[in-house]
């Protein structure tokens, strides 16, 4: 009963988080914590069903480690949010197990041992996004070719065909949360364009807004002028899929691929 309490709960908060994601590019934080802290709770009320081995301590302790690990050190690089690192961990803690794979329509006729959720969830978040990827990069190829920034190297080029979008100026300055990946700076010469891979999760879209207005009003810079942008990857978004996807297929792909290479 636990287990159904636990994908319930799941597919509901990150819904609801998706659709801030989205939205508005945050989430509350009292709605993370709660996330966390009710993952915490039910965690603790699922590992007292079970009887205690070192296998199903060591495959927990691995589960939370990387399901910490990772997207806490992508968040001190500055490549993910606060609360794609909260969600990320508490799904862990909800799946530290394999309890979740019996619900699974494939992976609950497949015996022997099954990878981890969290990574698998992870896994299909990624394999998501990959799969959109293609049908991006032919659209900016056939629409926004002649807008790619030409003195700057393939690989530049190849990251804001996969992450960027390019728009006016003056498009951009009625978008929200949407970051500039060429930065207009004034020096003593004139204006200065820095041309970047990302941007910090940290950062206020609205800064950059101010700093192009300014320009603006100087007559630096054309409200006409395009500017490569991003909008960053919703990955709360992504991670509901990728459950979705565990609930449907579990880790089966998975077990089917490692038996193929080994």
């Amino acid at each position: 009963m636990i287990d159904l309490v636990k994908i319930a709960f799941s597919l509901i908060v990150l819904s609801i988080f998706s659709i801030y994601d989205i939205k508005y590019r945050d989430i509350p934080g009292i709605y993370v914590w709660f996330f966390l802290g009710a993952s915490i709770v039910l965690f603790i009320f699922t590992i007292t069903w079970y009887e205690i081995t070192w296998f199903l301590m060591s495959f927990i302790v691995m589960s939370l480690l990387f399901g910490g690990g990772v997207p806490l050190a992508l968040y001190f690089l500055g490549y993910m949010g606060s609360a794609d690192v909260i969600a990320i961990v508490s799904l862990a803690f909800l799946f530290p197990y394999t309890d979740v794979y019996k619900y699974s329509l494939l992976a609950s006729s497949v015996g022997g041992i099954h990878v981890p959720p969290i990574f698998v969830i992870i896994l299909y978040s990624t394999i998501v996004y990959l799969v959109y990827l293609p049908f991006k990069i032919i659209y900016v190829l056939l629409v926004h070719r002649d807008k790619l920034p030409r003195n700057s190297g393939y690989l530049l080029k190849l990251v804001y065909l996969l992450t960027g979008t390019p728009m006016k100026v003056s498009d951009y300055l009625r978008k929200k949360h949407y970051y500039p990946l060429m930065v207009f700076k004034e020096t003593d010469q004139g204006v200065k364009v820095i041309y970047r891979s990302s941007f910090n999760v940290e950062e206020d879209y609205i800064d950059h807004h101010e700093n192009l207005k300014r320009l603006i009003g100087k007559g630096k810079i054309s409200p006409s002028n395009y500017i490569w942008v991003t909008y960053g990857i919703p990955y709360i978004v992504l991670l509901l899929f990728g459950l979705i996807m565990l609930l449907i297929v579990g880790d089966y792909p998975l077990l089917l691929f490692l038996k193929f290479i080994i």
